[in-house]
């Protein structure tokens, strides 16, 4: 799966997003707090969208609310119950009189806290299921998002959507939906229970109910519509500036910018404290208006209780259930201005999790992919060869021809579907891409104009250009991070737009000059190019890129912690122990973009041989500033401002005097034998 700050493909391979950043910086973030500021005034999600996201657990959700009215009903049964026992024992009656009454109050007891427990128990696991549920759909959206689509947030304001928002949606399956739907339910089912037995009390209370459960919430909601709504940018505002606090600690420290980063940091935390502080003020107001709807509502229901009384149109023992039964129906409305508050930030939080969730993907995967042979099924294959005891023939497309002569028939898909469509398997794996042009979106400039290049087993091919020559960008499109506008890219004689991104990151792979280390052990980061990779697999690996000798002189050899990023090894240690994930991975066809940069000339150009030498077999493309190890590849291709300005060996190259050439005396400063 990919993320922003890495990207796993299928198989394992992690690699970061900046390999294809945008050359005119289209794709960069925004500039620090500038998204936030404009997400603050923004409105929420729309309701129906916002309930909508309840609806996979619907029917939880509604036995939920109806566990959370009985146990209501049951407290409001207990009080009319317990006042009516308490009453009626005053006149000193039969024991047989009072004794339903009795056991009422002993089951009213017992039912309001079975039914509470229920209900929660009900409530939050609907409500995870849901926040499961959303998690996943997500972190799919930003898997086909990754790694262009992701600069449109701030890591740490992305994060903030990503865990707090995605939080705060919770409340409206715990905190918003049931408390509306209870209140109306046992209201009016109170409602009319005291309206039977004293119309007037019934009238006092229908009154005082609609005033706290709706112009009271109505009131919460409008003053709080503001501060909720600013809540949760302002919290991603300083979730980002925390992050960048952190992250770029050196750099700010050393070019003094420390202080100035801290006080946007400060600045963020002091507003998120002001909404906070309103948010209470407002929660304030909607408690006590409706406590001092309850109380109203119990007095007026006791004067014209007493008054019944003394008119003879009421029982005298029914009073104090009159007076006692809207303070207990007032626990319907209590939560409802908060309710109404949650309702704010929970549609702002879902409007912020919606806009990740709606971001159009920069490459649009095909609804009928065509099937690809990979190194995944090249394994399964040899799986399915050791557990029958014979060997299977290699997967070839349809219609093609042992060496003899005679043609193989379709085979049958396997189990898991997984071959799939068998009519566009070949092998070996042949990448073509003719006369391409391709743009970063919102960009009128083609990055890339009439480009061609053959990639095959054993060839392997050196981009070189300055820094915006579309090195990257070309990069991009043969992983299906970039779309592109006009020629055609084709592997194994089918146009990667007809093909699954998955797959085809399956046979291409990438080493980017800023490879991703996770803080885990060394083992657990080579494993996330195979998972299913031997011991031995894995020290081959490290011995291809020389750093075995290095693992084994360690304590806890490939069992050691490599800290966050990698921070126990060296730059140089890092890179190769990329390297090594890729060779593990098996790519056909590697992508080695800058894979010195930000490494000394010594250590770059000794992982550059390495790399060279440990890929005779696989089809490479080596993109790539420094012009040094290139006088073994196969072609070189001189780009500039997405044109191809020269192509040729390096021999070829530094004959024709031209471009190439020049760069190369730049780069020895007296000649050009780089």
């Amino acid at each position: 799966m990919r993320a922003q700050a890495a990207t796993k493909q299928p198989n394992g391979l992690v690699t970061p997003p900046v390999s294809v950043a945008s050359p005119s910086g289209s794709a960069s973030a925004s500039p620090s707090g500038s998204a936030s500021h404009t997400a603050e005034d923004r409105p929420g999600a729309p309701l129906l969208r916002t309930l909508a996201i309840a609806r996979p657990a619907a029917g939880r959700l509604a036995l939920a609310t109806l566990l959370g009215a009985g146990a209501v009903a049951a407290a409001i049964g207990l009080i009319a119950t317990s006042a009516w026992l308490i009453s009626r024992s005053s006149q000193h009656p039969q024991e047989s009189a009072v004794a339903i009454a009795i056991v009422g109050v002993q089951f009213f007891a017992l039912a309001r806290g079975l039914c509470r427990y229920a209900e929660r128990l009900v409530g939050h696991d609907a409500a995870f299921r849901v926040l499961s549920s959303l998690r996943v759909t997500v972190y799919e959206r930003l898997e086909r998002l990754a790694p262009l689509g992701l600069p449109a947030f701030r890591s740490g304001e992305l994060l903030a959507r990503v865990v707090h928002d995605v939080d705060s949606l919770q409340d409206l399956l715990l905190r918003v939906v049931p408390p509306f739907v209870i209140a109306l339910l046992v209201g009016v089912t109170t409602v009319v229970l005291v309206w039977l037995m004293l119309p007037a009390a019934g009238l006092i209370l229908l009154v005082a109910l609609l005033i706290a459960g709706v112009l009271v919430p109505w009131l919460t909601g409008t003053l709080a519509a503001r501060s909720e709504t600013r809540q949760a940018a302002t919290r991603g505002l300083l979730t980002a500036s925390v992050v960048d606090l952190f992250e770029g600690a050196p750099e700010l420290i050393v070019n003094g910018a420390g202080p100035e980063q801290l006080k946007r940091t400060l600045a963020a935390d002091a507003e998120l404290t002001q909404v906070a502080q309103a948010t209470s003020r407002t929660a304030g107001i909607g408690q006590g208006l409706t406590t001092l709807c309850s109380g109203l509502a119990m007095w007026g229901a006791l004067l014209v209780g007493v008054v019944a009384v003394r008119a003879g149109r009421l029982d005298g023992v029914l009073l104090a259930g009159i007076a006692l039964i809207p303070l207990v129906a007032f626990e319907l409305v209590t939560g409802l201005p908060a309710a109404t508050q949650t309702l704010q930030r929970v549609r702002r939080a879902a409007a912020r999790v919606q806009e990740v969730i709606d971001a159009p993907a920069l490459v649009i995967e095909p609804t009928h992919p065509l099937a690809l042979h990979t190194p995944q099924l090249d394994r399964k294959l040899n799986n399915q060869s050791d557990e029958s005891g014979h060997a299977l023939d290699t997967p070839q497309p349809s219609g093609l021809s042992h060496e003899h002569g005679s043609t193989l028939p379709d085979p049958p898909p396997s189990d898991d579907q997984l071959l799939g469509d068998w009519s566009h398997l070949a092998q070996p794996h042949v990448l073509k891409v003719r006369d391409l042009r391709s743009s970063y979106p919102g960009e009128d400039r083609a990055t890339l104009t009439g480009v061609d290049l053959d990639l095959s087993p054993g060839r392997r091919v050196a981009i070189v250009g300055p820094s915006g020559a579309g090195k990257s960008t070309l990069a991009g499109v043969l992983l299906k991070f970039l779309p592109y506008q006009g020629g055609s890219v084709m592997l194994d004689g089918a146009e990667i737009s007809d093909l699954d991104g998955d797959e085809l990151r399956q046979v291409i792979g990438l080493v980017s000059q800023d490879a991703h280390v996770f803080d885990s052990t060394l083992e657990e980061n080579l494993r996330l190019a195979r998972r299913d990779a031997t011991a031995d697999e894995l020290r081959d690996a490290l011995a291809e890129v020389r750093l075995l000798d290095w693992v084994e002189g360690l304590p806890d050899g490939l069992a050691t912690e490599v800290g966050e990023r990698g921070a126990r090894m060296s730059g140089g240690q890092r890179q190769r122990l990329a390297i090594a994930r890729a060779l593990l991975a098996d790519f056909p066809v590697l992508i080695l973009d800058e894979p010195g940069e930000h490494l000394d000339t010594q250590t770059a150009d000794a992982i550059v041989a390495d790399l060279l030498a440990g890929t005779r077999d696989r089809a490479t493309l080596l993109i790539t500033h420094r012009l040094t190890q290139l006088e073994g590849i196969d072609e070189v291709i001189a780009l500039d401002r997405g044109q191809v300005l020269e192509r040729g060996t390096h021999a070829e190259l530094i004959e024709l005097d031209g471009h190439y050439a020049e760069l190369c005396r730049r780069e020895t400063g007296n000649g050009v034998d780089a």
